[in-house]
């Protein structure tokens, strides 16, 4: 907090050429009486944003003023300090801690991340004095609850559902590395996208890839099967199969999973239009593979790569009072394209689900005695 009305007194011309420590740290400002902060110092307020009243007429006479305004920006500022001052949670490194399996990793970035494993299950941005500024972190649902009862600063109804796979992006990263080194070849001669000659490699392969089935399990898995040992398996190998059903079949394994996974929230929520983000995303096979397997309208954000990164951003500008609510992610994303599941697609792909759910199932015990050679 570096003044009572919000502005940053770290960044204002005064500070060097009138050696002003800003008025937070001064009775008397060199520039005569402020009725602001003379409101504030009557009250006992660190700053504004702590008043009932906020904003006052005052406050925002002074924000908008034509010659020594900024346009509001340090009612802004006022919102963040006040938000800052509710989170309380000087708590959180022992909540965390505490948990069975928790490894504190060295701070990065202003972060300070939790994991169990290899897996970061929280995150903690610090302010500038050090202090927890914003959290996120994956909770069982009675610890949710308890901590939405706790924060108001918590906002109720909003989840962040996670099925997280293993070997999604990996999956086409290992089949472009081991078999289209030619394509990768070519796409650095041409200046290509080497992701856009493998799609195009992919669409010459019908959808089921001619009976080809592939396991996305190379790392083990987590949703929906919580199985370290498993193995990446292509299964119903036949002459005909040439590496582009390889590739698709190895697409559709991946897609095939996360349709697993999407049943779980099924089975309690309505799931038909999707928005799709992420690197993979920009590709319009990958599109139209997961819509037939899902079999649901899929919408990409002009923004595919960077949405969630944007998204993450407006969450925190609600949390601390900059945005009224999430609808402000509008501002900057937009809907660019939808893929709508094909009839005939899905009908081929519904053939093969319960083939390699029966496969995952029959291979446990292989995988299971191969882990442990």
């Amino acid at each position: 907090m570096e003044s009572r009305c919000g502005i940053l007194c770290s960044k204002c011309n005064w500070k060097q050429t009138e050696k002003c420590k800003g008025c937070a740290n001064i009775d008397n400002p060199f520039w005569g009486v402020c009725p602001v902060k003379s409101c504030c110092d009557g009250k006992k307020l660190e700053h504004c944003g702590e008043c009932k009243e906020f904003p006052c007429t005052q406050l925002e006479e002074f924000a908008y003023d034509e010659k020594e305004g900024d346009c509001g920006v340090r009612l802004d500022q006022c919102k963040i300090w006040s938000a800052l001052t509710k989170m309380r949670y000087a708590w959180i490194d022992d909540f965390l801690m505490k948990k069975a399996g928790v490894t504190k990793l060295p701070p990065q970035w202003n972060w300070i991340r939790y994991a169990v494993g290899e897996k970061m299950f929280a995150a903690v941005c610090l302010g500038e004095n050090n202090q927890p500024y914003y959290i996120t972190m994956k909770l069982e649902p009675t610890e949710g609850s308890f901590l939405r009862q706790q924060y108001d600063d918590i906002i109720p109804g909003y989840y962040m559902p996670c099925g997280t796979m293993q070997s999604a992006g990996s999956t086409y990263s290992y089949m472009k590395e081991t078999f289209f080194q030619d394509v990768a070849a070519q796409a650095a001669r041409s200046g290509q996208s080497v992701y856009h000659l493998l799609n195009q490699l992919i669409a010459d392969s019908p959808a089921g890839a001619k009976g080809l089935i592939y396991l996305p399990y190379m790392l083990g898995e987590r949703s929906p099967r919580w199985n370290p040992h498993t193995f990446g398996s292509f299964l119903g190998i036949r002459p005909e199969h040439n590496r582009n059903d390889y590739l698709r079949a190895a697409l559709e394994g991946v897609a095939m999973n996360l349709e697993l996974i999407l049943k779980a929230y099924r089975r309690s929520m309505t799931a038909d239009h999707l928005v799709l983000t992420g690197g993979g995303a920009k590709g319009d096979i990958v599109a139209t593979i997961l819509a037939d397997v899902l079999k649901a309208s899929l919408s990409r954000p002009n923004h595919v790569e960077e949405a969630t990164s944007i998204a993450a951003a407006v969450t925190a500008g609600v949390g601390i009072g900059i945005y009224e609510d999430f609808s402000q992610v509008s501002r900057f994303l937009k809907i660019k394209d939808t893929t709508a599941p094909s009839l005939e697609n899905a009908a081929v792909y519904d053939k093969l689900k319960p083939v390699f759910d029966q496969a995952y199932d029959a291979l446990v015990p292989v995988f299971d005695h191969l882990f442990h050679i």
